[in-house]
Protein backbone atom coordinates (compact mmCIF):
# COMPACT_ATOMS: atom_id res chain seq x y z
CA UNK A 1 0.00 0.00 0.00
CA UNK A 2 3.15 2.09 0.20
CA UNK A 3 2.31 3.46 -3.85
CA UNK A 4 -1.19 4.79 -2.56
CA UNK A 5 0.47 7.39 -0.65
CA UNK A 6 -2.28 7.39 2.43
CA UNK A 7 -5.01 7.88 -0.34
CA UNK A 8 -6.99 4.71 -0.74
CA UNK A 9 -10.29 6.39 -2.51
CA UNK A 10 -8.89 8.30 -5.02
CA UNK A 11 -6.04 6.30 -5.76
CA UNK A 12 -3.81 8.27 -8.40
CA UNK A 13 -1.77 5.72 -10.08
CA UNK A 14 -2.45 1.94 -11.42
CA UNK A 15 -0.22 -0.22 -8.45
CA UNK A 16 -2.38 1.58 -6.42
CA UNK A 17 -5.62 1.26 -8.17
CA UNK A 18 -4.86 -2.52 -8.63
CA UNK A 19 -4.54 -2.95 -4.66
CA UNK A 20 -7.48 -1.23 -4.29
CA UNK A 21 -9.30 -3.29 -6.64
CA UNK A 22 -8.10 -6.35 -4.82
CA UNK A 23 -9.08 -5.13 -1.49
CA UNK A 24 -12.57 -4.39 -2.79
CA UNK A 25 -13.42 -7.43 -4.34
CA UNK A 26 -11.92 -9.45 -1.58
CA UNK A 27 -14.10 -7.08 0.54
CA UNK A 28 -17.45 -7.97 -1.32
CA UNK A 29 -16.87 -11.52 -0.93
CA UNK A 30 -17.32 -11.31 2.91
CA UNK A 31 -20.88 -12.51 4.25
CA UNK A 32 -21.52 -9.28 5.97
CA UNK A 33 -24.47 -10.77 8.22
CA UNK A 34 -22.53 -13.56 8.97
CA UNK A 35 -19.38 -11.86 10.57
CA UNK A 36 -19.95 -11.49 13.66
CA UNK A 37 -20.97 -15.05 14.13
CA UNK A 38 -18.70 -16.41 17.15
CA UNK A 39 -18.75 -20.21 14.99
CA UNK A 40 -18.38 -20.76 11.77
CA UNK A 41 -21.02 -23.87 10.06
CA UNK A 42 -18.29 -25.82 8.43
CA UNK A 43 -18.90 -29.36 7.47
CA UNK A 44 -15.88 -31.92 7.56
CA UNK A 45 -15.49 -32.92 3.95
CA UNK A 46 -15.38 -36.81 5.02
CA UNK A 47 -17.34 -36.86 7.60
CA UNK A 48 -20.13 -34.34 7.66
CA UNK A 49 -19.34 -33.21 11.14
CA UNK A 50 -19.40 -29.24 12.44
CA UNK A 51 -16.00 -28.53 12.59
CA UNK A 52 -14.85 -25.64 15.53
CA UNK A 53 -13.47 -22.72 13.75
CA UNK A 54 -10.11 -23.10 16.19
CA UNK A 55 -9.71 -26.51 13.97
CA UNK A 56 -9.39 -24.96 10.69
CA UNK A 57 -5.69 -24.36 9.63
Amino acid sequence: MVNCNGDYINPTNKPCTDVVKTINDLISQVNKEGILDQYVSLLHPNQGEMLHPNTID
